[in-house]
């Protein structure tokens, strides 16, 4: 084993010492030492943890969840170890390693665009902060410093840090769409509960509705990241997709992102006319769309909760939203309840 100090070594040692547990019978020694490399300095564990996750990731993953075109020239050459192509070739056997582990010794020793260690930006020169919101059922157009302009939907609230280095907008609640002005030292990052979405130049939106963030492309590229999810834990690792245009994310606190699904492009932003589409989309997530469009409140009665999980497809204009709310007495077993001037209560049917 190497003793460095060095950031990377560690990394890498940590991955070692996982594949030599993982792998193979260690004497008492052997174990002594492992022992005593996690005690000898706080980093060593924290680096452990993360070939653990790291790991448990790879045996998720497969070849398609990564770009191959944004591996480093060196990669793309000599390709990427993938269980398959090890069983094949035998070179699992002939090094005596299972090709899970191959798969995670070479995850830790390239940058891949799909799993990788979280580590926030720097923030560097002076910073310039804006606060912008719309308030309920009001849309609002913005044109910011760096030429980019924002449509706001109802009841949006986003901030924007800008400096020399930076172009940083955090989506607070509700719906933005954007057409980003190109520069290329500068990437523009939108980040929004987990999710952050990187671009240089394109058009996109990016909704927050409850629990749930979707991203959608209109024109250009987008890399969407997200932290990795693992049995329902949030890792210390990062998930990406590329989005092209005609293509959406969503991704959730307790799921991670979601597959990459087509969408017409000239389908994203149609919330900017007041048109509310939905694919497959919970409850949850319209209702808290509707909210946005009016000052009562929109609420679940008690015991009715479940209903926020049931599955809803269609168009619906957020002006009228409580038509938009009585559409779904017919289809779904709930009920409206208006008595309240204030509220609106949906309510499970008990039959």
């Amino acid at each position: 084993m190497r003793d460095n100090n060095d950031a990377t070594a560690i990394r890498e040692i940590a991955h070692e010492w996982y594949v030599r547990l993982s792998e193979f019978d260690l004497s008492e020694n052997e174990k002594a030492a492992f022992k005593a490399w996690l005690e000898q300095d706080p980093r060593h564990e924290d680096a452990y943890e993360r070939a653990v996750a790291m790991a448990s990731a790879a045996r998720r993953l497969s070849r398609d969840h990564i770009d191959s075109n944004l591996l480093p020239e060196k990669r793309r050459r000599i390709g990427l170890f993938w269980p398959g192509r090890i069983a094949e070739s035998g070179l699992a056997r002939s090094l005596r390693i299972a090709p899970a582990a191959l798969v995670l010794m070479a995850l830790a020793s390239i940058a891949l665009p799909f799993l990788r260690t979280q580590t926030p930006p720097p923030v560097i020169g002076d910073v310039e902060s804006e606060l912008y919101k719309s308030d309920a059922g009001q849309h609002l157009e913005i044109s910011l410093a760096d030429g980019t302009s924002v449509a706001l939907g109802p009841g949006t609230e986003i901030s924007v840090a800008f400096s020399p280095d930076l172009r940083d907008v955090t989506l607070h609640r509700g719906s933005a769409y954007f057409d980003v002005k190109s520069d290329v030292s500068r990437p523009f990052k939108v980040t929004s509960n987990l999710v952050t979405a990187t671009v240089l130049g394109t058009q996109f939106d990016i909704r927050h509705s409850q629990d749930l963030t979707r991203v959608g492309v209109a024109e250009g590229r987008v890399a969407v990241s997200h932290p990795l999810i693992l049995d329902g834990d949030q890792t210390s690792l990062s998930t990406q997709h590329i989005l092209s245009a005609g293509q959406q994310v969503a991704a959730s606190p307790t799921v991670g992102l979601e597959a990459v699904f087509e969408i017409d492009p000239a389908m994203i932003g149609e919330w900017r006319k007041d048109r509310l589409v939905y694919n497959g989309a919970r409850l949850a997530e319209l209702v808290s769309d509707a909210d946005r469009y009016t000052d009562k409140r929109v609420l679940i009665a008690e015991g009715s909760e479940h209903i926020l999980d049931l599955k809803i497809s269609g168009a619906f204009d957020g002006r009228d939203f409580e038509s938009m709310l009585t559409t779904l007495e017919v289809v779904h077993p709930l009920s409206i309840d208006s008595s309240d001037p204030e509220i609106i209560l949906l309510v499970a049917d008990v039959s």
